[in-house]
């Protein structure tokens, strides 16, 4: 699994909750203090950048978008998952195209509102 979360909240949440059903969890984030926690939560790869991460994944987890989305495309492995559920660089999509093969679906699970 590939979590483009920085280690943010969301990227701690991901990364322990991977680990804790020994999935081997790779992570970004931009600052070594960040880096550090996600690998004591159980980050088995680390980088500075989306680019750093090699090879494909079973699921990519992406909310920076902008530039960063179609980098992040390239990272399912073949019938893998990309989940995108941000747009936190408020930039825009500059491409869609992805070199892998990937189909998009959309999916979304909603929880009934209580009145």
């Amino acid at each position: 699994m590939f979590s483009r979360p920085p280690g943010g909240v969301v990227g701690h949440y991901v990364t322990e909750s991977a680990a804790s059903i020994g999935a081997e969890a790779a992570a970004v984030s931009v600052t070594a203090e960040r880096g550090a926690k996600l690998l004591r939560l159980g980050a088995a790869e680390l980088g500075a950048s989306v680019e750093d991460a090699e090879g494909r994944y079973d699921v990519t987890l992406e909310s920076v978008g902008g530039t960063r989305l179609p980098v992040a495309l390239a990272r399912p492995a073949l019938c893998g998952r990309l989940v995108w559920f941000g747009q936190a660089s408020r930039e825009p999509v500059t491409s869609t195209s992805s070199p892998a093969p990937f189909r998009p679906t959309s999916r979304i699970w909603t929880t009934p509102q209580r009145k």
